[in-house]
């Protein structure tokens, strides 16, 4: 039996078992996102079966704005307003990005996240609420409208993001808003996407597709054009090993002849 990541270079673990009598084959809790069965069946017989799979792992993690994850500088008082995640949230004026909420996880595997933030709509809350995301090429900053009611009670994407495992993969809200807005802080959930690219596998523009578009990225990468930035870069770096090479472009032959 093996499990892992399909594709080349794509973070395959190999686990083997050898059942001579028939018996039930159990893969202990993983990450992986497939299972592929091979059978070496002996004497020309048949050999009926079963195939059982179940996810057995935890994949998002949560930080509230009451768990120790949680850090300000300033004072980030309570907010009466309803709609918050868990038991409830804070919020600052503007002030020029002096003050901010920081989100720290502790995340067990190193790999694709999707990055979302829950907070509290508002009339007065700030209209571009900057949040920097720490990732492994850097830094991105998502800009949200916490006025929208199409974002409130619920979790609002700010993009997938390869990170490490541990804590470097914060998420900070700044008050770096006019003075009379408010920015809400409550929560942010990491969901693991797996070991390789996000998925789809060799969707480097992230537009839930491989495609044409994906293959004119990765050339540009290939050739280190100005307009490849670092996390379009990383997401084309298929083995991990910091750079975009042929190696990669093999990987991505194999991820555009799937579709």
């Amino acid at each position: 039996m093996r499990t892992g990541w399909a594709g080349p270079n794509q973070s395959v673990l190999e686990r083997s078992f050898l059942e001579s009598d028939g018996g039930p084959v159990t893969v202990d809790p993983c990450t992986e996102r497939f299972v592929t069965l091979r059978f070496l069946i002996l004497g020309g017989s048949s050999l009926p079966f079963d195939i059982v799979v179940a996810p057995a792992f935890v994949s998002e993690f949560v930080v509230d704005n009451r768990d120790a994850g949680f850090s300000t500088v300033g004072t980030w008082p309570v907010s009466a307003n309803p709609g918050y995640w868990g038991t409830d949230s804070q919020y600052h004026a503007g002030d020029g990005g002096a003050s901010s909420a920081t989100w720290t996880p502790s995340l067990p595997f190193a790999g694709w996240y999707g990055v979302y933030a829950w907070w509290v709509v508002a009339s007065n809350r700030a209209v571009a609420a900057p949040y920097t995301i720490a990732h492994l090429g850097g830094t991105s900053t998502v800009y949200v409208n916490q006025r929208d009611t199409a974002t409130q009670q619920r979790w609002n994407w700010l993009g997938d993001y390869r990170l490490a495992a541990g804590s470097a993969a914060t998420v900070t809200l700044r008050a770096a808003v006019p003075s009379s807005e408010l920015v809400s802080a409550d929560a942010v959930r990491w969901a693991y996407l797996g070991p390789g690219v996000a998925n789809p596998l060799g969707d480097i523009d992230g537009d839930g597709d491989v495609d044409g578009v994906d293959y004119e990225v990765f050339v540009g990468c290939l050739n280190q054009d100005a307009g490849c930035d670092p996390e379009t870069r990383n997401r084309a770096d298929f083995d991990d090993d910091g750079d975009v090479d042929v190696a990669d472009f093999a990987d991505f032959q194999w991820f555009f002849g799937r579709i």
